[in-house]
């Protein structure tokens, strides 16, 4: 990929750049947001006029400002003040300096004790540690009553999925599931795991999503419909 262009976003507070990448056998120019390198990315046919593309990003203007006000023009990270999701609820941040590390929830605060520098690592530490264990407790739970076995279950900063099945039984989960209300990370967890059955999204494999989780209808909805608000942390 190549810099293509550098857009001002936020009234001209904020820039972003467009990276442009040609794609052989490509029929139309497409346009998607990196969530992890928080810029642009324009999917072009050989030999494409730049004045075209140019214009494209132009019409598109409105499209990449609600892009760039859902996540930002660089990720967010934990600090003092600042409001995390944690199983669809949000609590406000709190910070003491300290050397000894201690992170909890007390009603609606996140009380982080730490040093200044680690804020950050030791919020999303905690967080990893909470969503690995519920991914490997539902993975499992599922995994026995289809009677299905898993090679291994990973948590990842993933940046297009919210969870992955490969052909030898590895299953992948996005870290940022435990910031959704726990009902959609269980729902994941049962698409991933009805994948070691059918490694397709046939009638057959809905079905058996079904049976783990009657309601999955409602989470699928609520991960398209919210799930991007999540990218904010990266």
């Amino acid at each position: 990929m190549i810099l293509f262009a550098e857009i001002p976003v936020n009234n001209k507070s904020a820039y972003i750049n467009v990276y442009l990448r040609e794609r052989k056998g490509l029929k139309r120019v497409t346009m998607s947001f990196s969530t992890k390198e928080r810029h642009l990315v324009l999917s072009v046919p050989s030999k494409t006029p730049q004045k075209f593309l140019h214009t494209f990003i132009q019409t598109h203007h409105d499209w990449i400002e609600q892009q760039v006000q859902r996540h930002g023009t660089e990720s967010k990270k934990f600090t003092a003040g600042t409001i995390v999701l944690f199983k669809g609820k949000n609590y406000t941040l709190v910070h003491e300096v300290s050397n000894k590390v201690l992170v909890c929830c007390e009603a609606d605060t996140l009380f982080v004790r730490a040093a200044q520098t680690r804020v950050d690592t030791h919020v999303r530490r905690w967080l990893m540690k909470h969503v690995t264990e519920l991914c490997n407790e539902f993975s499992l739970k599922f995994a026995k009553v289809l009677g299905v076995s898993i090679n291994k279950i990973s948590v990842k900063a993933m940046h297009t999925r919210w969870g992955s099945c490969s052909s030898d039984g590895n299953l992948n989960y996005n870290w940022r599931l435990i910031m959704a209300p726990e009902e959609i990370l269980i729902y994941v967890c049962a698409h991933e795991v009805s994948h070691l059955v059918y490694m397709n999204h046939s009638k057959e494999f809905w079905g058996t999503v079904k049976r783990l989780h009657p309601n999955f209808e409602t989470a699928r909805a609520w991960l398209k419909k919210n799930g991007a608000n999540l990218y904010v942390f990266g």
